[in-house]
């Protein structure tokens, strides 16, 4: 065993470069194993954290082309096993203060139903936006700069909303619209698609008249069980 380790050690000091290169490459792929390793856990709890964001029974449609109207969701929530439908429409809009413009998603929701589908979702201050108020907006947690030493907005303050309107063969319009702060979400973070401390929340009714249309981006589709996903899903 010492001559073997003699015959090593000199074979180590004869071939430098060598021996040097050989080192260097097992500590780069020790290094690289690890960092994989990290990686993978840090993408597994991502994973999980998105979908304990989302209810149990949650699907989120956003069929594009195809039109959602009132007919299709009142004919969803007949289908067996469904428990709600909850429909959104959304759009690019600014938001304004008296000193500051914010670039945002307007998103029109029923948000008295928006915690049924994301559990995490729920107020930081203020109240809910009934469905029928088209005069009131709730802002998402870093949308409000909440934790800045002047916020952005807060309870009870007017804001003004700008969205394009494109019509054909005519320039762009302007629409401008006020809103009063009725609530600050909770931070809750990105889930699925939507980016929620970031997003501007009023009624659909409030929605429809602010980007003058009368369908749906898509819908939250909530189940009694799990069961019932292939059928409603094949009947869509």
């Amino acid at each position: 065993m010492t001559s073997f380790t003699r015959m090593s050690l000199q074979a180590l000091t004869d071939r430098k470069l060598r021996s040097s290169l050989t080192i260097t490459m097992v500590l780069i792929g020790v290094a690289l194993i690890i960092a994989v390793q990290g990686m993978s856990a840090g993408a597994v709890n991502y994973m999980e954290e998105q979908f304990a964001a989302l209810g149990p029974n949650l699907l989120i449609a956003s069929p594009g082309s195809t039109e959602i109207n009132d007919y299709m969701i009142e004919n969803i929530r007949t289908y067996d096993g469904v428990k709600e439908v909850i429909p959104f429409l959304q759009g690019n809009a600014r938001i304004s203060n008296s000193v500051k413009d914010k670039d945002t998603i307007i998103m029109g929701v029923d948000l008295t139903k928006l915690g049924f589908a994301f559990p995490k979702f729920s107020l930081y201050q203020g109240d809910y936006i009934q469905p029928n108020d088209k005069y009131s907006i709730a802002l998402g947690y870093d949308l409000a700069d909440i934790d800045e030493e002047t916020p952005f907005s807060n309870i009870g303050q007017t804001l003004k909303v700008s969205v394009q309107r494109i019509f054909p063969n005519k320039k762009p319009q302007t629409i401008k619209k006020f809103f009063a702060v009725k609530a600050i979400i909770n931070e809750v973070g990105t889930v699925g698609f939507l980016p929620f401390d970031d997003i501007g929340f009023i009624s659909l009714k409030a929605a429809e008249s602010l980007f003058d249309r009368n369908n749906y981006d898509g819908f939250c589709l909530l189940y009694t069980s799990p069961s019932p996903r292939d059928l409603s899903t094949s009947r869509m």
